[in-house]
């Protein structure tokens, strides 16, 4: 799938990914490719938090290819500053994984005041960690 980078005025729902996201797509996952093919047809702005990456990556050409192509093709890396780092950590008080806890944080970020989807192989920890904002919906892969 082309990378495709949106204006301000996309149409569709902003999409995040978790890690385990990017690994379904990595691996050619039917249900994840048909979720990420939907979004992007919605003109969807598909975002992956830096932390997430960080998870994923380890330096070695051949054993980050897959995600790499992933990471290059489909999403736009949401950075980790300050104020979002202490979200998250605000959310780290319900629990699960500092990831996890950026990834949401990430999610209500750029929702603004919109609904966003959370594409995750996780989804218990996450909507624990959302439970409180009806904008977070979250797609299990």
């Amino acid at each position: 799938m082309a990378r495709r980078r949106l204006s301000a005025g996309s149409l569709g729902v902003p999409v995040v990914l978790d890690a385990g996201a990017v690994i379904a797509l990595s691996r050619l996952d039917q249900s994840a490719r048909t979720l990420l093919a939907a979004a992007l047809r919605e003109q969807s702005q598909v975002w992956v938090p830096a932390p997430v990456i960080t998870e994923l990556v380890r330096g070695d050409q051949r054993r980050d290819a897959a995600v790499n192509r992933v990471l290059k093709s489909v999403g736009d890396v949401h950075p980790l500053d300050e104020p979002l780092a202490r979200d998250a950590g605000a959310l780290l008080a319900r629990g699960g994984t500092t990831v996890d806890a950026m990834v949401v944080a990430t999610a209500k970020r750029v929702a603004g005041t919109s609904p966003v989807v959370i594409m995750t192989s996780d989804p218990n920890d996450i909507r624990a960690l959302a439970s409180d904002d009806p904008r977070v919906r979250v797609a299990a892969v």
